[in-house]
């Protein structure tokens, strides 16, 4: 019991490191998304 809790001792801390860094993470869709599918209102 107890080599099975010093190996998830550390665990939450491994699925924060990659949480966080996924949420860094910039999406290639984001690239490919053109300007007039955006809302726009034109100033003279």
């Amino acid at each position: 019991m107890a080599l099975s809790t010093f190996a998830w001792s550390y665990a939450s801390y491994y699925i924060r490191a990659v949480l966080n860094h996924l949420s860094g993470v910039e999406g290639s869709f984001s690239a490919g998304k053109a300007l007039y599918d955006y809302f726009r209102i034109f100033i003279n």
